[in-house]
Order: C-alpha cells, then structure tokens, then sequence
C-alpha cells in the first residue's frame, strides 16, 4: 500500500512554531538571598512611611500604656499624701485651737452700735456693742425686747433721734462750788465759758458731772475745764437727743430702770445712750 500519498509533507524553510520557555537559571540559595533582602528593605520602606510593622507597634502602644499606668498610679499616690496631710495638718490645728482655748467667743471683737426703741416708741435708746457676733447678740435679746413691747430701729428708714456729742465726764471740787449759791446755774455758766454746749449733773453725792460739746472741740474744752478748777475723769464721743427729753412717771422710771438693768447684764453692751430725763445712764 502506498502512503506517500496520505502524508503531508512540510517544507523545510518553514519550521514548526513552539512554545517559548523561560527558564530561572538562578540557584535556589542566591534567590532566598535576594528575597530576604527585598523583604528586609520593604519593611523599612514601610517603617520610613510611618507603617511601622504590626508586632512592633502593638509593643511600642502597650509600652507606652503601662508608662501612662505608671504615671497616674504615682500622681494617685502622691495626691493621697498631699490630701493625708491636710487632713492632719487641718486636725493638729483644731486640736491646737482647741487646747489654747481659741474658739468663736475669743476672735476679735468689733464695735458697733444698735438703735432701740422703748415700749411703743415712748423712749428711745442708743447701745454700744463690742461683739464678734452681731446677729447672736441681736437674737439673744429679742425675748427682752418683746418683753417690755420694744424693738431694733432701723435709722436709714427712720428718722433719726441722736446725733454724736464729746462728753466729758469730771468731779467738781469746793472751789468750783463755794462761790455761787445756785450750783446748776453755776456749773452752765462754767460750760460756756469753756466753749461746752452744757453740763448736767451725774451725780450729787459723788461730785460727779458731764460735759457736752462738739467732738471736734473735746481737746480744747478738756484744757479750760482744768483751768477752771475741774478734774477730768475721761472722755468720749456719745450720743445725746436731737428734741427735748422725754419725762417719764415714776411708775414708768421704774420700769424702765429694770429694762435698762437687763441691757446692762449683757457682756456685750458696752454702753447705753437715751432720750429720756432724770435718766441714770451717765453714771
């Protein structure tokens, strides 16, 4: 059988066409090498870029948390001894008040004065207070003051009844007397004489009197009262009654000594001005 006829029979000029192969003819240990390399390089790109690797910066985060940790428990800690402390510095100095006595009654004490009026605005007082606690001193004689229908004036709604005057309080003596028969009128005429406003007698039996005048004058009056022959027991600045006294019954006077003795009882009433006459608070 013949079978050149069935075969085909390609020219020699045109090859057959095969598939292109590229082959890695690099050894294996140079390529790990080289892949360590480009590994290590690509990290530190990342690393140069701000994309630090994941186990280093999870290290570098808790690192930085426990040094965080570390900073508030100290700060903690060191606040606990600054408030321990103050609470034994705030205890020493409670118990260092406490056994030298310096407690609310023993602070510094304030002058002040306090406005009255006396049974339904029949008289009407002025009080000289030296307290630390105005407010106590006011509730502490509430029950007096409704005792005998009295009550606190407020002078900036009010009008007030007193105005300041120097008193000079002084002892007469047999010379200042022996030459006039009429002691009052002698003793007002030694006052202007003086430059005083007037004089009124304290006390009889003990000799003793009081001179009023402006509180500016008090030094120059003071200097011609001794000339005169009077003894100067101290001076102050007062207060005295803008209207003509108010004159109280017997019966009234009495009562009304009873509520000026109760104002008296109190430590802190230092002195006691009024309006009323023949009034015993000038002793």
């Amino acid at each position: 059988m013949d079978y050149s006829k069935q075969l085909f029979i390609r020219p020699i000029n045109q090859p057959t066409k095969l598939p292109h192969i590229l082959a890695n003819l690099t050894p294996l240990k140079s390529r790990m090498k080289r892949m360590q390399r480009s590994t290590s390089n690509n990290i530190e790109q990342e690393k140069r870029n701000g994309l630090d690797h994941e186990n280093e910066s999870t290290n570098n985060a808790d690192s930085r948390k426990l040094k965080k940790n570390k900073l508030i428990v100290e700060s903690s800690r060191q606040f606990k001894e600054i408030d321990n402390a103050d609470d034994q510095l705030h205890q020493y100095n409670r118990l260092d008040q406490s056994d030298c006595g310096l407690n609310k009654s023993d602070r510094k004490r304030e002058n002040c004065v306090l406005h009255m009026n006396y049974n339904g605005q029949l008289a009407a007082l002025v009080c000289k207070v030296r307290t630390n606690d105005l407010p106590a001193l006011k509730h502490r004689l509430s029950p007096l003051l409704r005792q005998h229908k009295s009550r606190f004036r407020n002078v900036l709604v009010e009008r007030n009844l007193f105005k300041q005057t120097g008193l000079i309080h002084a002892l007469m003596t047999c010379a200042t007397t022996g030459d006039f028969a009429d002691l009052e009128q002698a003793l007002q005429c030694d006052a202007l004489r003086c430059k005083a406003q007037g004089c009124k007698i304290v006390s009889i039996e003990k000799g003793t009197l009081c001179f009023n005048c402006q509180p500016a004058d008090i030094p120059k009056v003071l200097a011609r009262l001794k000339l005169c022959g009077y003894k100067p027991l101290h001076t102050e600045v007062g207060h005295c009654s803008r209207e003509t006294p108010v004159k109280l019954t017997a019966g009234q006077l009495q009562r009304y000594g009873e509520f000026l003795k109760a104002l008296h009882a109190d430590t802190d009433i230092v002195k006691v001005y009024d309006n009323v006459e023949n009034s015993t608070l000038h002793g």
